[in-house]
């Protein structure tokens, strides 16, 4: 891409050069959307980041879950059947909203490094139930698996509309 590349502000309309992170004219942020698209490198820091935004909304959804549900429910420790379903719900939607807002608010971050970093801590969260449980099972496994396509599902949607809505003219 050479220097003179000229970029139209989203929001004015305005001319302006590849180098500028803002237009001349009005002031917005100015993407090139090329250079976000293009090839470029894994980013460990970026997947670290991605790793501990899985984990607080893992955290956070899990809490609010079981909270809401309990305030609905007062007798869910009576039935174990919706006890599992509410304490499979929370984490699947941390995932999958903490990738998709991962991938679609912060602009470098890509799909690659949103999966891997929502997969360490679903990998991290599964070793440690297998540990604690003293017992490696087929379904937590199907369970893992089940979670990073969540998160991929997630990332893949937030990159999409990164795409298309935030940097299209």
């Amino acid at each position: 891409m050479s220097e003179d590349h000229r970029l139209k502000c989203r929001k004015c309309g305005a001319e302006t050069t590849a180098g500028s992170n803002f237009c001349n004219s009005c002031g917005a942020r100015i993407y090139d959307i090329e250079k976000l698209l293009s090839p470029r490198k894994f980013s460990i820091k970026l997947s670290i980041y991605s790793a501990i935004l899985t984990f607080i909304f893992i955290l956070l959804f899990s809490f609010f879950t079981a909270y809401f549900y309990t305030l609905y429910d007062q007798d869910i420790l009576n039935n174990p059947d919706k006890f599992v379903i509410i304490s499979m719900s929370g984490p699947a939607l941390g995932i999958l909203i903490s990738s998709f807002f991962t991938t679609y608010l912060f602009t470098p971050v890509r799909i690659k490094e949103t999966v891997a970093g929502a997969s360490f801590i679903i990998i991290a969260f599964k070793v440690s139930d297998f540990i604690l449980a003293s017992i490696f099972t087929l379904e937590g496994v199907a369970v893992a698996i089940f979670s990073c396509i969540l998160a991929f599902a997630g990332a893949w949607f937030g990159f999409f509309l990164k795409k298309k809505i935030r940097f299209d003219n």
